[in-house]
């Protein structure tokens, strides 16, 4: 038998931040609420209520003034007006794609269009798009939409702006827009199906062309999983969805075919490896993934599972520091390091006085070079990633943040924050019109976004 694990299997990007973010306030306060499961994905909401997450069904189920974290498929914005009515401290774990179609949303419906949502009506992350619309419809399919064009004649005619489920099958967007190009006068149309999700499912449609049997590892309540396991379907004739290791006991694998294996966005890493894992305890006897190497099935895995890929958010033990990179051992079979342009952004930053020997460092992958088996990080782009979410998180909730004015220009000066770049125009710096402004730099200030 040969098994192989699909590259794109496993957390996106966004359902990974949301996870940490979720971490972080459970370690560091404890107890933290949720308004629904953090992410579609039973097992992984199990493992975040032993650490500290709570599960509320509606917002009268949270007490007053707790910390409540907003998930991944975000929320409209009536909730967080609620939220804010009980003094709660929201922290906003939305995934980037998401708050994009909600500015979208939010914008076109100022600019007098109606939203036409190209998704599931029930799904969280639409209903949270809907909740930032004006006048919007839900459609699904041709079908939803032929209904909605024969409801007025003057439909077709309206000023439509289209936006799509993150999740949504990308075959079926395209046929979706062909039709509505033809129907509609004033359409505007705004691709948002993400990226991740556009790689995922044409990755699992290839394995499944050249696979006898697909496993598909995800919740069968998440939307981007079904649609894997639907497209496995088109190409496969024998699919299996399954929720966790313990599943495997009701479907009947084959011993002697090529199986390939895939999983949805919400699928955490330890649940992939732990199916495949019980997969090779079933199945004692057979080869799997045929390698010239006398590798155990256990190695294999670890490679599958541990590749990295750019874009990757990593941690790892830092093993030396010279005068030109800090070197980095991931745990994986390549070297990685950081390069001392990619270390801070911050002009005063002393890498001395700051990084050690042995100590942990979080690091984001900027390329991979599998020939000469080296990995490039930055610990910069990490900063930057959490310090514009600490921004939009202070803007969110009116707060005054504190940075370093870091250059003076005509318009005004240039503070950091967070490893984040903040314009500060003239007038806003509290300074009388002829004074100088390079007298500010390198001095530390408060402001608010």
């Amino acid at each position: 038998m040969t098994i192989e694990v699909a590259k794109t299997a496993g957390f996106c990007m966004g359902v990974e931040r949301a996870v940490r973010l979720t971490e972080e306030q459970c370690r560091t306060h404890g107890k933290v609420y949720t308004l629904g499961q953090l992410i579609h994905n039973t097992a992984e909401s199990e493992r975040l209520c032993s650490i500290g997450v709570t599960i509320a069904d509606t917002i009268e189920d949270i007490p007053e003034g707790s910390r409540v974290v907003i998930r991944a498929h975000g929320v409209g914005r009536d909730v967080y007006d609620a939220l804010k009515k009980k003094n709660a401290e929201i922290i906003d774990a939305t995934c980037p794609f998401v708050k994009k179609i909600h500015r979208i949303a939010e914008t076109e419906s100022a600019d007098r269009r109606t939203i036409f949502i190209f998704g599931s009506p029930v799904h969280p992350e639409v209903r949270g798009i809907v909740g930032w619309s004006g006048e919007s419809i839900v459609a699904e399919n041709i079908d939803d939409f032929e209904k909605w064009l024969r409801s007025d004649e003057n439909n077709r005619y309206k000023r439509i702006a289209i936006v799509a489920q993150t999740t949504s099958n990308v075959d079926k967007w395209e046929i979706f827009l062909k039709y509505t190009r033809k129907q509609c006068t004033n359409v505007k149309i705004f691709d948002t199906i993400c990226s991740a999700t556009d790689e995922r499912q044409a990755e699992t449609r290839s394995l499944a062309k050249r696979s006898d049997c697909m496993l598909v590892i995800g919740d069968s309540h998440s939307s981007n999983t079904v649609k894997l396991a639907d497209i496995s379907r088109q190409e496969c004739g024998n699919v299996f969805l399954i929720g966790s290791a313990d599943e495997l006991g009701r479907i009947s694998l084959p011993t002697k075919d090529r199986i390939g294996v895939t999983a949805g966005a919400s699928a955490p890493g330890w649940l992939i490896k732990e199916v495949v894992n019980k997969m090779s305890d079933e199945i004692k006897n057979t080869e799997i993934m045929e390698t010239s190497e006398n590798q155990s099935f256990e190695e294999l895995l670890e490679q599958s599972v541990r590749t990295l890929y750019t874009g990757d958010r990593v941690t790892g033990i830092i093993t030396q520091i010279t005068s030109g990179e800090i070197q980095v051992d991931l745990g994986v079979k390549h070297a990685a390091y950081i390069p001392e342009s990619e270390i801070s952004d911050d002009p005063l930053y002393n890498i001395e006085e700051n990084l050690k020997v042995g100590q942990e460092i979080e690091a984001f992958v900027v390329r991979v070079n599998d020939a000469e088996g080296m990995i490039m990080l930055s610990k910069k782009k990490m900063d930057s990633i959490r310090g514009w979410d600490r921004i939009e998180e202070a803007k969110a909730n009116d707060e005054i943040l504190e940075g370093v004015v870091v250059e003076d220009n005509k318009g005004g000066i240039v503070v950091s924050v967070n490893g984040i770049r903040v314009f500060v125009p003239f007038s806003q710096t509290g300074l009388p019109r002829d004074a100088d402004l390079s007298d500010m730099v390198k001095k530390t200030v408060k402001l608010r976004i």
